[in-house]
């Protein structure tokens, strides 16, 4: 018995010599289909994490929107509050919110309604927007005589929007057209400051003056109303050739081309070419600054 034992472990050492080896193979394919496994799911956790990731990202936008929209609806309810408290400044915001519908529903006639209350009080903007809505007829009758009666109350108050507004419904007056731009070139309207300049320089509803017409270009130039900005060069190039005028001028036209006036790109390039290396760098310095004001 002790024999067949022997014989028998011999024999399975013997005869199961290849044993081994399979059964390493086994071990090794074991170790492969293992990693495959592993890098299925790793592959898997990735994509999950993507897909994660992506609708996180998809989210934000809506989140941003929810918090928007919550926001303005606080904001509307504060307005109203304050607005039914006989707020003149909140009835005005209310009004400006319904006319362009912003956080709510577009509505001509509510927001006139609005200004109306606010321009009981007095209050100037509110004046001018229900005139601005009388003037073209929306949510309220088209009126041109009490628009303009309501942008000359709010005029009044050095709303320089309303003078400008004004003075474009009274054009077939010359004179008075003159008079409501002088007025909002005063409060510092910016078209209304080219166009006052462009109607003493032209003699229009008033003798003609040139250096009152190039004070009000360069004022309109100065806060970066490119028309101004091409005229004052004009008025700079028919000076003498002395001084700074043509280095002035070339900043002028520079910043007309730049805010869209084209024929003031080849004037720009026309005086350029007459300018010193050193005029050149030295304006163009003057040029960012402007800029950097606008």
């Amino acid at each position: 018995a002790a024999g067949a034992r022997t014989a028998g472990a011999a024999t399975g050492v013997a005869g199961g010599a290849a044993a081994p080896a399979a059964s390493g193979g086994s071990a090794q394919q074991a170790l492969l289909n293992s990693l495959d496994k592993d890098k299925a799911a790793a592959k898997a956790a990735a994509k999950a994490a993507d897909k994660k990731k992506a609708e996180a990202k998809d989210d934000k936008p809506k989140d941003a929107k929810a918090l928007a929209a919550s926001r303005l609806k606080a904001e509307m309810e504060y307005l109203e509050k304050l607005a039914d408290e006989g707020n003149a400044r909140a009835q005005n915001a209310l009004g400006e919110r319904r006319l362009s519908g912003q956080g709510v529903e577009q509505d001509f006639a509510e927001a006139a309604d609005w200004f109306l209350k606010a321009s009981n009080q007095g209050f100037a903007k509110a004046r001018y927007n229900l005139g601005l809505l009388h003037r073209d007829g929306r949510g309220v009758d088209k009126d041109p005589e009490k628009a303009k009666m309501l942008l000359a109350q709010a005029a009044e108050e050095k709303l320089a929007d309303a003078a400008h507004a004004l003075a474009r419904m009274n054009e077939s007056d010359p004179a008075l057209a003159l008079s409501w731009y002088r007025k909002g070139a005063e409060g510092g309207h910016r078209e209304a400051q080219y166009q006052s300049g462009i109607r003493l320089l032209e003699g229009r509803g008033a003798p003609a003056d040139p250096a009152e017409a190039r004070r009000w270009f360069e004022k309109a130039a100065q806060a970066g109303h490119p028309a101004a900005q091409h005229r004052l060069g004009d008025l700079l190039m028919q000076q003498p050739d002395e001084g700074d005028n043509r280095v002035e001028a070339f900043k002028w036209f520079s910043l007309a081309a730049v805010g869209g006036e084209s024929e003031a790109n080849d004037k720009r390039k026309t005086v350029g070419e007459k300018l010193s290396r050193e005029q050149l760098s030295a304006v163009q310095e003057r040029i960012r600054q402007l800029q950097l004001r606008y």
